[in-house]
């Protein structure tokens, strides 16, 4: 997770729930606490694997035999790097997030 300098009103929260969003989502209520009922942070739960956006918005193909955390290893591989998870906030500024 990162934070930046800047006062704003609202978080936004994204998360890969991996299939298990109830007990993820309760996790993540239970570390903000109080927090999460003061203010307005907004929890944006992933179903599945997040990296399925970031193809998505990257146009990155990918299919149950090659998940999208491979396709997107693939990828980077090309650009002479490895994909990572802690390599996901890199990504949030090429996310499409209306498409």
């Amino acid at each position: 997770m990162t934070a930046g300098t800047e006062k704003c009103n609202t978080i936004i929260i994204e998360y890969d729930c991996d299939g298990n969003c109830d007990r993820i989502t309760k996790q993540i209520k239970n570390i903000l606490g109080q927090e999460y009922q003061n203010n307005n942070i907004y929890l944006l739960k992933i179903k599945f694997e997040i990296e399925e956006w970031i193809c998505d918005s990257l146009r990155i193909k990918y299919n149950s035999k090659r998940r999208p955390a491979k396709a997107l290893d693939d990828f980077e591989k090309q650009h002479d790097s490895n994909y990572t998870k802690d390599k996901l906030p890199s990504y949030s500024s090429k996310m499409d997030i209306i498409g």
